[in-house]
């Protein structure tokens, strides 16, 4: 007769160290998998910042040497203006013929994240009327401003990322359904630039402040340079800690690196790469 052997069972025991030990795995593999999609983001953040800057360098080519404008200066006024977003001039629009990138969003606020105008991590990249990630230096979109002019291009910034929460920054919400004629269109929304000097409209310090946009110079922000009297809080448009306490910048000369927001500050913030001189 042939006897038949009992099939031995895992016992609970073996059940929950198994468990336990997989758990582990798993708590140990989860930082490096996100490490990883964190740098694959930041890669496509960088490629796509640079492919936008070497748009902005074909279109200097064509205009005279002359960088697109993000903001404008109307008549009679000491302070650029949002250009916005419906204008013919918008830096997004002109630039599309050299990066085939589209905009942002669409003509009436669609979202359009997989154009080139999208860092990878952007939590905004859905929302509608966001016009993309990455915000200009005002020292060089203020107004048309020669490339040719800028005595060291790689070492001078073009762009960096905006701020997480735009609307919360420059305190403007999208109403629900603008019209083509809403003056959301130039709003503040639609500033694409940070604005890191004083304010030229400011009086008898304005006229000794040697930070005005017309001539090149940043100031220093208030946050690495307290003590300075023309210091000037223009950092919160940046996000400036998005990878590692790093962020995503792209370059006159047509490169992007990640650096860290307060390296691109020298001499105590007297000497900065947001110079255009």
């Amino acid at each position: 007769m042939v006897m038949s052997r009992a099939k031995r069972a895992f016992t609970l025991i073996e059940l929950l160290v198994v468990i336990a030990i997989i758990a582990i795995l798993a708590a140990m593999l989860f930082p490096v998998y996100a490490q990883a999609k964190l740098s694959a983001m930041k890669a496509t953040s960088i490629s796509n910042a640079k492919q936008l800057m070497l748009g902005v360098i074909m279109y200097a080519a064509d205009y005279d040497d002359t960088s697109p404008r993000a903001l404008y200066l109307p008549p009679n006024y000491t302070w650029p203006q949002p250009i916005g977003w419906r204008d013919v001039d918008n830096m997004a629009l002109v630039l599309d013929p050299y990066t085939k990138a589209g905009r942002g969003c669409g003509p009436m606020g669609e979202s359009n994240g997989g154009s080139l105008w999208w860092d990878a991590a952007d939590p905004q990249k859905g929302q509608q009327y966001m016009w993309g990630s990455y915000i200009t230096n005002g020292v060089m979109t203020g107004f048309g401003r020669s490339l040719t002019s800028i005595e060291n291009p790689s070492a001078t910034i073009f762009s960096g990322l905006r701020a997480k929460n735009w609307s919360q920054v420059v305190d403007v919400i999208p109403p629900s359904n603008p019209t083509p004629n809403d003056k959301f269109w130039r709003s503040e929304f639609y500033n694409m630039a940070t604005m890191p000097w004083f304010d030229a409209s400011g009086g008898e310090e304005a006229v000794t402040s040697p930070y005005t946009y017309m001539n090149g110079r940043a100031a220093p922000t208030c946050a690495i340079a307290p003590n300075d009297p023309y210091c000037v809080n223009w950092d919160v448009r940046l996000d400036t800690a998005r990878y590692s306490n790093q962020a995503v910048y792209s370059f006159v000369d047509g490169h992007a690196a990640t650096k860290n927001f307060a390296s691109t500050f020298r001499d105590g913030g007297n000497d900065n790469l947001w110079d255009a001189f």
